[in-house]
Parts: structure tokens; sequence; C-alpha cells
């Protein structure tokens, strides 16, 4: 859920790039940044889902610690690297906006 807030959030400034970088353009592409006034507030929830996903894994490891079980579940341990990619993935989306038309001058 955090990825595709992220991914929203970002979608007004990123996406644009990404096409033109693609080679693919037009008029149409004004119509991306319909979302350029929410970006702040999608920001926000983002990295609230985030920091709510790494409060359960951490919970959930310290349950699985103190009952000396395996964590289960559909991932098992690939749990917890899989959050801190995403998480990361998240942050460099978030950043993008910000650190990309720097780098592009």
């Amino acid at each position: 859920m955090a990825v595709v807030v992220g991914f929203l959030a970002s979608a007004c400034c990123v996406l644009p790039l990404l096409l033109i970088v693609a080679g693919v353009g037009g008029a149409w592409m004004a119509n991306l940044r319909i979302l350029d006034p929410y970006a702040p507030y999608l920001d926000v929830i983002v990295l609230m889902f985030l920091g709510y996903a790494h409060i359960q894994n951490y919970r959930e490891q310290k349950a699985a610690a103190c009952d000396s079980c395996s964590p289960g579940g559909r991932f098992g341990r690939w749990k917890t690297p899989l959050l801190w990619v995403g998480t990361i993935f998240v942050i460099v989306i978030l950043a993008l906006p910000h650190v990309l038309p720097r780098l592009l001058m």
C-alpha cells in the first residue's frame, strides 16, 4: 500500500520526466500534474503507512522471539528484507522530484 501511495505522490513530477526520457510526449502530458496539489498529503500518508508496517514487523519479530518459533506466513524470513527494499524504493521515489531538477541543471 505504501509503495502505491508513494508512486502516486511522485507521479506528478517523476512520471512526465520518465515519459519524456522514453521519447513519449504531447500536450496530454500536462494532465499528469493533476495530483500535484495533493503530493505533500500523499507523502505524509505513505510515510505513515511505512512507519506502521515497520512497527508491525518489529512486533511480530519480538513475539516470535519470545515464543521461540520462526516467523511464519507467506514470506517468512523474506518479510523484513522486502520491507526495507520497499522502504528504500519509496524514499527514492519521494526524493526524486526534489533532487532531479538539481541534477538536470
